[in-house]
């Protein structure tokens, strides 16, 4: 299995067993008002199981495609503490889409977020050439 670390995180790449708590995480958490759905968000709403499973398909967790794009768990100290992906790769502009999100708000607000963005970045730049991230999360 695929682990990408530093001193401070790993990333593995998440199982089809991953797939209900990432389900879990992004659309039960403490945090997932201050992500999607009213009042904040309200055209960007908490997605049904169905939603969420058509967006990311098997390739996402069992590395059958990764230029269509893959999840990771973030894991922080031997704990599980967020999701973070990348869509699939624009080979013409070396770009793609990522998305992230923490379990937990205990995990906010300490750089891990940004520390496991830039694990990913070295990992697509050096195994696809990959030089620009972006996310469509609004604010």
């Amino acid at each position: 299995m695929k682990l990408l670390k530093t001193k401070i995180l790993k990333l593995r790449l998440a199982t089809m067993q991953a797939k209900e708590i990432l389900f879990k995480w992004l659309t039960t958490s403490n945090l997932t008002n201050d992500m999607l759905g009213p009042p904040n968000f309200a055209d960007n709403p908490v997605p049904t199981r169905e939603e969420f499973d058509s967006q990311y398909k098997d390739h996402y967790f069992d590395g059958s495609k990764p230029l269509n794009g893959q999840c990771y768990i973030i894991i922080n100290d031997g704990k599980e503490i967020g999701q973070i992906n990348y869509n699939e790769i624009n080979t013409d502009t070396k770009s793609t889409k990522i998305d992230i999100w923490m379990a937990d708000r205990e995990f906010t607000g300490k750089g891990l977020g940004t520390e496991a963005i830039t694990i990913l970045y070295n990992y697509l730049g050096q195994m696809f050439e990959c030089t620009r991230l972006y996310s469509s999360f609004k604010t």
